[in-house]
């Protein structure tokens, strides 16, 4: 029986972050407004969607998933420049928000590209934004990505 329960965790771990990649590559099909303020983002920065438990400290996010206090599911998302820690990490209000600040990357009638990388499931937060910015640079790519 705990094979089947590890087995069974596994798979929804497996969902969770498939459905939040999908989400991702679906805010870029939605682009549709200018950005908003209070999620801009700077040369180098990372947009962020996560499921995780928001933390007050420079972690940012804990291990275990964000629920409210009906259990539901708590999805945050924002952006975060180097160096990573609460003051330069900005989370966005509403999912158009979001949106509005992804667009705000992308030059008008310039090719569009988006690099979403999806991080292991034993891997902070922190850790998770580091090795984006590290694709990033490696990639060489200037604009902010997810």
């Amino acid at each position: 029986m705990p094979m089947q329960a590890t087995v069974s965790a596994l798979g929804r771990s497996i969902s969770r972050l498939a459905a939040i990649g999908v989400v991702a590559l679906a805010l870029l099909l939605f682009l549709c407004a200018p950005a908003s303020a209070e999620c801009a983002a700077k040369p180098g920065s990372v947009f962020f969607v996560t499921d995780r438990q928001p933390l007050d400290d420079n972690q940012l996010f804990s291990g275990e998933w964000g629920t409210d206090a009906n259990h539901k599911a708590v999805i945050t998302s924002g952006v975060i420049s180097e160096p990573v820690n609460k003051s330069n990490e900005s989370r966005c209000t509403s999912r158009q928000a979001l949106i509005d600040a992804i667009k705000a990357q992308f030059p008008a009638k310039r090719p569009r590209q988006l690099l979403v990388y999806v991080h292991g499931y034993y891997t902070s937060f922190v850790t998770a934004v580091q090795n984006a910015m590290a694709l990033q640079k490696g990639l060489q790519i200037g604009r902010a990505h997810v």
